[in-house]
Formats: C-alpha cells, sequence, structure tokens
C-alpha cells in the first residue's frame, strides 16, 4: 500500500470520526495521537495524490482546542500540511476555521455567521490566564515539523524569511531532513502548571484576533467631512452628511468589537506575545495593539460613558508604543555605534523587526490592562500611579528588561500596618 492509499483508507474508514475523538491510551499514546500522526506521516510522503474533503477538516476542528499540547499542535501542523501542499479540494472559509465546541454546535446549523465575530466569542478568559501564566513563547505562526513523524524536504530559508531573530523559528518551509537531525532544535515545552494544558496556541489564535479587527477596519481611517455640518447653503442633507453618519455609525460598531476583544482577554494575549521568539507573531501582536489604541483614540470610544476605564487603557497602550519605539530607537543607534554591518533601514527582515520583549515584562503589561480595567482590584492605584509617572519620551514604558513596579509594590513607607503592602 501507498501512503496515499492508506491515508484514503483511515479517512474512510467508518469509525475514523469516534476514532479521532478517542482518548483511550494505547501504547504510550491516545489513538486519537496516534491516528492523527498517521494521517501526518501519509501526507509528508504522497502529498502529491491525497485529497481531503470538507467533512475530514470538520472532524479534525471539531477535536481541535486551538491549544498547545501535543496533540493539538500535531492536528495544526496536519492541517498547515494539507494546505501548504495543495491536498485540500476546496479552498478554506472562515466558518471552516471554527475549533472544538464551536465547529461541533454548527454542525446542524443552516445560518452560520459568516463573519469574524466568532472568534470573540469562542475565546475562554480562563484559558487566556491559563496562558498568560505559562506563556509558550516557542510557538510560532508556522507549526513546527514533528521530526519523528514526518519525512520532509527543507529548502534553505529563503531571502523574505524572519532570518536573524533572537532564537530559532521553526518555519515550515521544506528542506532535507531525516528523523532525530532536528531534535537539537526541540525543548523541553511541557506544561509545568497545575491540572490541565488549556493554553491557546500564540500561533493559531492571534493571525484570527488580526483579522477579525483588520476585517472591519479598512475605511475607518478615512477623514470625513465636517464643512458646514452636512448640510449645503438650501440646508437640505447632502451626500456627505450620510457618509460621515454611516461612518460614525461603523466606528462605533468597531469600538464595540474592540471592547468585546479587550473583555475577552484578547489584548492582554497580544501584549503577552510581544515575548514570542517568532518575529511574525510579534508583528502580528503589535497590529492588534496598534487598532486597539486606535479605537481607544476615536471620538466614538471617547463619548461612550459605560467604558469607564477607557482613559486608563489608552494611557498604558500609547505608553507600550512609545516605549517600543523608543528600544527600537536604541537598536538603531547601538548598531550604528557598533558598526555590526546590519543595514537596520534596509528591506531585509531587521527593516520591520519587533524588540523581543522578556516574559516578565510582556505578561506584566498583560495583566496591567486587567487591572486597570478594574478600579476595585488592590493593585489599581499603584499601577495607575506608576503610569502616570512616567514622562520620558511623553510617557514611555521602558522597563523591558527589569522588574516593573518592583520597588513601589514591595517597598512602603506607610507608617500605618493596615496601609503597608
Amino acid at each position: 500500500l501507498s501512503a496515499a492509499q492508506l491515508h484514503a483508507m483511515a479517512l474512510s474508514h467508518s469509525n475514523f470520526r469516534s476514532a479521532l475523538g478517542c482518548g483511550e491510551v494505547s501504547g504510550g499514546e491516545t489513538q486519537q495521537a496516534e491516528l492523527v500522526k498517521l494521517l501526518l506521516c501519509a501526507v509528508s510522503i504522497d502529498s502529491d495524490r491525497i485529497r481531503v474533503e470538507e467533512k475530514t477538516l470538520s472532524a479534525l476542528f471539531s477535536v481541535y482546542s486551538a491549544g498547545t499540547k501535543a496533540v493539538d499542535q500535531s492536528i495544526r501542523r496536519l492541517l498547515f500540511c494539507y494546505e501548504h501542499k495543495g491536498c485540500l479540494a476546496n479552498e478554506l472559509c472562515l466558518s471552516d476555521l471554527r475549533w472544538g465546541s464551536a465547529r461541533r454546535s454548527s454542525y446542524n446549523s443552516d445560518d452560520l455567521d459568516e463573519g469574524w465575530a466568532w472568534i470573540v466569542e469562542s475565546l475562554e478568559i480562563n484559558r487566556v490566564k491559563a496562558t498568560l501564566s505559562h506563556f509558550p513563547v516557542w510557538d510560532a505562526y508556522e507549526p513546527r515539523f514533528e521530526s519523528s513523524v514526518e519525512v520532509l524536504r527543507l529548502t534553505k530559508p529563503s531571502a523574505h524569511s524572519d532570518s536573524g531573530s533572537e532564537s530559532t523559528d521553526y518555519s515550515a518551509q521544506e528542506v532535507e531532513e531525516t528523523p532525530g537531525q532536528s531534535s537539537e532544535l526541540v525543548a523541553d515545552h511541557s506544561w509545568r502548571g497545575t491540572g490541565d494544558d488549556v493554553r491557546y496556541s500564540p500561533g493559531f489564535v492571534l493571525p484570527l484576533l488580526l483579522a477579525a479587527l483588520e476585517a472591519d477596519s479598512f475605511d475607518l481611517h478615512e477623514k470625513t467631512s465636517d464643512i458646514d455640518e452636512g448640510e449645503n447653503n438650501d440646508g437640505d442633507v447632502t451626500m456627505d452628511d450620510v457618509k460621515t453618519d454611516e461612518t460614525s455609525e461603523h466606528r462605533r460598531n468597531y469600538v464595540t468589537l474592540c471592547r468585546k476583544v479587550f473583555d475577552k482577554g484578547g489584548v492582554a494575549f497580544a501584549l503577552a506575545s510581544l515575548s514570542s521568539r517568532c518575529p511574525t507573531l510579534r508583528k502580528i501582536a503589535v497590529s492588534i495593539c496598534g487598532l486597539f489604541l486606535w479605537a481607544l483614540q476615536t471620538k466614538e470610544a471617547n463619548e461612550l460613558k459605560s467604558w469607564r476605564e477607557r482613559p486608563q487603557l489608552a494611557m498604558l497602550m500609547s505608553s507600550v508604543q512609545r516605549g517600543l519605539a523608543v528600544r527600537r530607537a536604541l537598536q538603531v543607534q547601538r548598531v550604528e555605534r557598533d558598526d555590526c554591518g546590519i543595514d537596520l533601514g534596509g528591506t531585509d527582515a531587521y527593516h520591520h523587526k519587533i524588540p523581543l520583549i522578556p516574559a516578565v515584562s510582556a505578561v506584566f503589561l498583560a495583566r496591567a490592562t486587567r487591572i486597570l480595567s478594574q478600579p476595585n482590584d488592590a493593585m489599581f492605584s499603584q499601577l495607575n500611579r506608576y503610569f502616570l509617572r512616567l514622562s520620558e519620551f511623553h510617557g514611555a514604558f521602558q522597563d523591558f528588561f527589569g522588574l516593573p513596579t518592583i520597588l513601589s509594590l514591595y517597598c512602603s513607607s506607610a507608617d500605618e500596618l493596615s496601609r503597608s503592602r
């Protein structure tokens, strides 16, 4: 039997869907993990003769939890190979990317939302908190190959790839690889927290969050006309007035979407992703933060009286934006001073490189967004005062490589025991 025939036999088996969702252990691994690895091995050997229908994708996404567990990484890699190697019978649609319970609940639904709102509703705040507690800095935009399963032909990285990053990016570009050869690239990424590993995969979730925010932002930055308050000399309503009203309503809807993303932990997730070793994920994270900051600074957000924490969030996000710009400027200055031979202003990967932030600082900023949005939090006053006191470079956050607020949080001059920290 060829690999393609073996793949087709597995997909056509009557118990394929039940085996894919089976968590019984067989020889140290679950049947689900063994089946996924079998499919992954087959597609890596003979992808030219493999075709995958929509029902197979539905079965895979229904058991995929967008997480960092080993089986989730294998499923994500398998889905990536299907698309990357041209094995899909049809192109992926927006609704095809639903995962887990959201995918299963859509089986019998005839009225699927073809927009991106479902990604915001699918986020679970408890899983975001678990991700922040032990952030997977090793996760990448392209899922890493599994050398113990796949037979890959990897080529050298292209000129536009993310070369020169702080650490190795596990690119899915194909190179000549033998089993066990990539073992030195794979570190121990096992879950060290309590309970099950329910963390989200930044490489899968972040691009979807950015797509949800970008989908409705294409015309929001257009400057609307406010001359004569939208009326002509005769007092009649003009097309400019109609356009202004439509744009204002669109912006209000966009602000509401950004607020939902924040409430679901999406902005905190993006800030924590600034510590990712993958330069592409850091670019995506900065894009999400930039769109959220723009929404915070709009007139529509300012008029939203129920969003009382907006000024504090705008202060924090502006501080992070300026801090990244200052950090980047210092990198350019150091390279020019030391004459390292790196063209930071050229067309190579360094031109749009986002600084890598230590996980301690990135997670601090992520958690600060949650604290500053809750005035009754015990740490609200201290964090709010910390960001208000930032004065250099118009309030830029620069404590990326230290322990932010450690003096103010752990040292107290209060005379009364009840007020000391």
